[in-house]
Order: structure tokens, then C-alpha cells, then sequence
């Protein structure tokens, strides 16, 4: 049984002053992480009636996913400060959808008008894409393996801390489980929530980009002309210390790369020439199976908490 929507939003604490900071938010992709984010934003952020963030993850309301306090409003906006009319301005942090109502439930206080974008991913394959982005990322060695990663990280799950800080390298088991908190989510945003597919979005990205224009009430005409090429697609690294340098001149060109995303994908092209190897991790059909039936109840679950437009059009994997 769901909780009622306004019961989410009790004895919130608000880390917000009451003055108006300047331009906020009106869009927020919350989630989920390695299902399609990063394209969607980059592909949104085309449209002329959309401001884009100076850096897609602002991650104003993550610290609340762990009890800790958050910045405030005028640090937020000092993030839109460009803003020239659009419509809407936009920002991207996949990780807000884990924090469920503790997330969901502040953000709708501070935006009152915000709508939110979740897109949803099947659970096995999303696991198997973030241990291969740890991986990429450096915080798993390059060697690691899918399985005994997969042992741990549902160990974790089982004892209840996969979502502690220290266990983030094997939480992508447990983010997978999106029941856990995409009714808090459904409760607190109601019409304001539109719930993707990252099957969708791959398959046909202009028809889905579409979709949510018409959902903002904005022309959907521009996404004829859109780039859709893939973004951040998990690659895999030949030298690991040169991997670790250009993560670090990436946090630190940030905004410089945002501003200019063909300089990124130019200099990207040209560092994957050098540091590139093909992954090899993939996924043995007795793991498949297990992770079948290890998310069958958030299947179901998830399929029963959509809105019947959603159910209508769910993938074939939810619907399984």
C-alpha cells in the first residue's frame, strides 16, 4: 500500500532560505544511473526552450540519500545563471532516485514546479553495466570479475548495507532493485514524474525525446535536427595510471567540456586511440539466470506500481 503523498513530505528538514536565490531548476533527470542519463540530457539540451546546467550532475540534493545536509539555494542557481528565457532549465543527477522520498520530498518543496524524469533499465544488464563502469572508472581493478563481484555485492544486499558509502563499488546490485524506492517517487511527483525506458531511448532516441517534449508542452519539431550520438558509453582502459590522469583533467575541464561537447567527443576519440581495450566482461547464461530470478519480485513489483499508460508500453522484460 502506498503512503500518502503528503505524509512524504512531513517533518522534512529544510536546509533552504525563504529568499529567492535567482533561476532554478524546472527539470530534473533523477535517474537512474547506466540507464541512458547522460545521452538523454545531452540530447534535451539541444532544444531551444531548454537550459542546460553548466555541468550535467549538480548533485544539489544527494547528501540527503545519506542524512547529511545540502547547500544552499544560491549555490543551486548560481549553476543556471545563463539562463535567457527558456522555458525550462534542466540538471541530471541519476543518483537522486536512491534516496527515494528523502530526496524526492525536499526536492518537490524547494521546486515546487519541478518535473522529473526517471528512466529505468533492465535490472540484470544495468548491474553488469556498472561493475564494467567501476571498472573503467578505476575503483574496481581491471581485472575483476563479473561473478565474484556478483557474490559480494548481493551478500550486501542480503545484510542490508549495500547502500553504505564505503560499499559503493558493489552497490549496483541493490540500485537495481527499483522498487525500492520508485513509488515514493510516483507518490510525492504524481503527473510531474515521467518514467523512461533505457530500451526506448537506445532503439529509437528522436521518437523518445519527442515524447517528452510533448509531455513539457514544448514544440517537439527541433528534435528532427538533434545529435544523437551515444554518451557516455563505459569503455575499457589498456593503462590504468594514464587512465586516472585524464579522469582528473576531466573533473577539473568541466565546464570548459559542457560548454563545448564536439571539443569532448574530439579529444575522447583521440585518448580512446591510445588508452582502449575491448571488454571482455560479459555475462555467462548461468548468471543470467540467476539474476532472473533474483530481480523477478522487482519486476513484478515495479510493474504493478506503473500508471497504466506505462504498463501499456513497459519492455519486454518487465512484462515477462
Amino acid at each position: 500500500m502506498r503512503a500518502d503523498p503528503e505524509d512524504q513530505l512531513t517533518d522534512i528538514p529544510s536546509a533552504h532560505p525563504t529568499a529567492h536565490p535567482g533561476r532554478l531548476p524546472n527539470l530534473v533527470i533523477a535517474g537512474v544511473t547506466k540507464a541512458g542519463t547522460t545521452s538523454l540530457f545531452r540530447y534535451l539540451a539541444q532544444h531551444p526552450d531548454i537550459q542546460p546546467a553548466d555541468e550535467k550532475e549538480l548533485r544539489h540534493f544527494l547528501p540527503l540519500r545519506y542524512d547529511e545536509p545540502i547547500g544552499t539555494l544560491e549555490e543551486y542557481a548560481a549553476h543556471f545563471a545563463g539562463w535567457s528565457g527558456q522555458r525550462y532549465s534542466m540538471e541530471a543527477s541519476p543518483g537522486y532516485f536512491y534516496g527515494g522520498a528523502k530526496v524526492a520530498g525536499p526536492m518537490s518543496a524547494a521546486l515546487p514546479d519541478v518535473k522529473v524524469i526517471v528512466l529505468l533499465r533492465e535490472p540484470g544488464q544495468r548491474a553488469l553495466s556498472f561493475f564494467n563502469f567501476m571498472r573503467s572508472r578505476a575503483t574496481l581493478p581491471q581485472d575483476a570479475a563479473f561473478e565474484p563481484w556478483l557474490d559480494k555485492a548481493m551478500a550486501l544486499v542480503a545484510e542490508g548495507t549495500d547502500q553504505d558509502r564505503a560499499n559503493h563499488p558493489w552497490s549496483g546490485v541493490g540500485t537495481s532493485m527499483y522498487d525500492r524506492w520508485l513509488e515514493e517517487w510516483i507518490d510525492i511527483f504524481g503527473d510531474r514524474l515521467l518514467i523512461l525506458f533505457f530500451d526506448d531511448l537506445a532503439s529509437a532516441p528522436r521518437l523518445t525525446v519527442q515524447r517528452v517534449c510533448a509531455w513539457l508542452g514544448i514544440a517537439a519539431d527541433p528534435a528532427d535536427d538533434f545529435d544523437y550520438e551515444i554518451e557516455n558509453k563505459t569503455r575499457q582502459f589498456r593503462f590504468s595510471r594514464l587512465q586516472k590522469t585524464a579522469l582528473r583533467v576531466n573533473r577539473a575541464n568541466v565546464h570548459f567540456l559542457e560548454r563545448h561537447p564536439r571539443v569532448k567527443r574530439s579529444i575522447r576519440r583521440a585518448y580512446f586511440l591510445v588508452n582502449f581495450q575491448r571488454n571482455n566482461s560479459g555475462m555467462a547464461p548461468a548468471t543470467r539466470e540467476r539474476l532472473d530470478a533474483f530481480y523477478r519480485p522487482t519486476r513484478e513489483r515495479v510493474l504493478a506500481a506503473l500508471r497504466p499508460a506505462e504498463r501499456a508500453s513497459a519492455p519486454h522484460w518487465l512484462t515477462k
